[in-house]
Order: C-alpha cells, then sequence, then structure tokens
C-alpha cells in the first residue's frame, strides 16, 4: 500500500497501514482521541477481523481482497443538523469510482449509504462522528469496497472482480476514491449543498419505484421519494408520506 497519496491536497497525505486490525473504525477512534492526527489521515489494513457494518452488522471481507479503511476528517463547517450532507459527499465519491471501471452498468446509493451495481452490493460507510460543545469535532469515515473477491456469503454482494472478470489493484481503487471524496468535500465546504443533495438523489436507489418495505407496524407497499433535510428516508405510503430514521425501516423484495 502507498505510503501518500500525490493525486490529492490533503486526503491520504498521511496513511497509517496495518497489515491486521480488529477495525478500522474501533482503532481510528482509539487514536484520534491520543494524538493530533491530521484531517485526512486514511487508517488502512489488509485484514480486518471484526469489521463493523451499518446497523450494528458485521463486514465481512476475505483479507487482502478488499478495501478497508477509515478516513479522519475535521468538517468544522459543518452543523450537527447537517452531518449527512457527509454521507452523501462518501456515496457520491463511490459512486463515481465504480463508475470509472463499469461505465456501462447501474450504480445506485441504497439508503443511507451502500454502493449497488445492478442491485448488488458492493461497497459500505459507515461515519461515526466525534462531537464537542455541540459541534463535530471530527469524522471517522469508515470504508469497504468489494475488490477483488469473488465468492461472498450475502447472496446479493458482488465485486469489482465479479464484473470485470479481472482483478483491480487496491491502491489504485483507494486513491481513485480519495480525489473524488476531496473534490467533493471541498465542493460541500464552499456551500455546494444544493447541488450535492441533486445529485444524490438522482442515484438513490429505488426511487420513485414502488416496492415492498416493513417497519415496526409490519409489511406494507410504498415507494422512496427522497431524502430530507436531517438525512431521513422519505417514503410514501398509501396513507401519504412518511420520514424514517436509520434503522427504522427496511428494504425487502
Amino acid at each position: 500500500m502507498h505510503k501518500n497519496f500525490a493525486k490529492t491536497l490533503f486526503l491520504g497525505k498521511n496513511v497509517i497501514y496495518l497489515p491486521e486490525c480488529h477495525s478500522t473504525n474501533e482503532l481510528a477512534a482509539d487514536l484520534v482521541n491520543k494524538q493530533p492526527l491530521v484531517e485526512g489521515t486514511v487508517i488502512v489494513t489488509d485484514c480486518q477481523t471484526k469489521g463493523k457494518g451499518q446497523r450494528g452488522n458485521k463486514w465481512d471481507a476475505q483479507p487482502k481482497k478488499n478495501l478497508t479503511c477509515t478516513l479522519i476528517l475535521r468538517p468544522s463547517f459543518l452543523r450537527i443538523t447537517d452531518q449527512f450532507y457527509m454521507t452523501m459527499v462518501i456515496s457520491m465519491a463511490l459512486s463515481e469510482m465504480f463508475e470509472s471501471y463499469l461505465p456501462h452498468r447501474r450504480v445506485n446509493i441504497k439508503w443511507p449509504n451502500d454502493l449497488y451495481v445492478d442491485d448488488q452490493k458492493c461497497a459500505g460507510i459507515l461515519i461515526e462522528n466525534g462531537i464537542k460543545a455541540n459541534k463535530i469535532d471530527y469524522m471517522l469515515v469508515g470504508i469497504g469496497v468489494n475488490i477483488n473477491q469473488e465468492i461472498f456469503a450475502a447472496p446479493n454482494a458482488a465485486s469489482l472482480m465479479n464484473f470485470l472478470g479481472k482483478e483491480s489493484l487496491i491502491s489504485e481503487v483507494l486513491e481513485k476514491i480519495l480525489q473524488r471524496i476531496e473534490k467533493y468535500y471541498l465542493f460541500l465546504k464552499n456551500r455546494g449543498t444544493n447541488k450535492l443533495r441533486e445529485g444524490y438523489l438522482e442515484k438513490l436507489w429505488r426511487k420513485g419505484e414502488w416496492h415492498t418495505f416493513s417497519d415496526a407496524d409490519g409489511y406494507f407497499i410504498g415507494r422512496v421519494l427522497g431524502v430530507d433535510p436531517i438525512g431521513r428516508l422519505v417514503i410514501e405510503r398509501k396513507e401519504g408520506q412518511k420520514c424514517y430514521h436509520i434503522k427504522e425501516v427496511s428494504f425487502e423484495k
């Protein structure tokens, strides 16, 4: 893995590489509270033994076959109520990375933070925040991308290898991601929220399509309309629109 990445301004200029660790997000949380790590630090490992996914799930990745890393960002310009914009930044960056490899495939963002290629999950994001004095002190952006793994336990998972039929360089994928995250991050910093939001909504998986969902009351038919200003999923149901936080609604077949 490269020690730093030359094609970015600040992301990846400090790289902490470990052959193996329990979780890059947990390690980042431990380090950021013990030492003054610069913004843009990337922690990357070949083997994550206890990788974390959204909703408390385990992120399953074969050693040396995939990208598992955490970025340390310090978006002090971002209000706590606007933190979902960072999910948009990372999601848009990952979607562009996949499109650079797979220009003829359909790449979508499954709310809140999974990347789908042709309805198969190829990447996931886990963002954890450090709050101090009612402001965002830091964000730990955990990213998992399926790259060269060919067989998955989950039936809807896939990798670049599955689509391309050949291996890709993990360091190259990471550099492409960092370049695109930096672009959207600076765009957000310069108050480009409207266009960022538009781009995210355009790529939203199953937007405008009637499907089955489930919530605390059971199964229902609805369609995704978009995402509200605080990042809740807006679904149209027979009885009207309803907004859902993470973990409050699930996509069904």
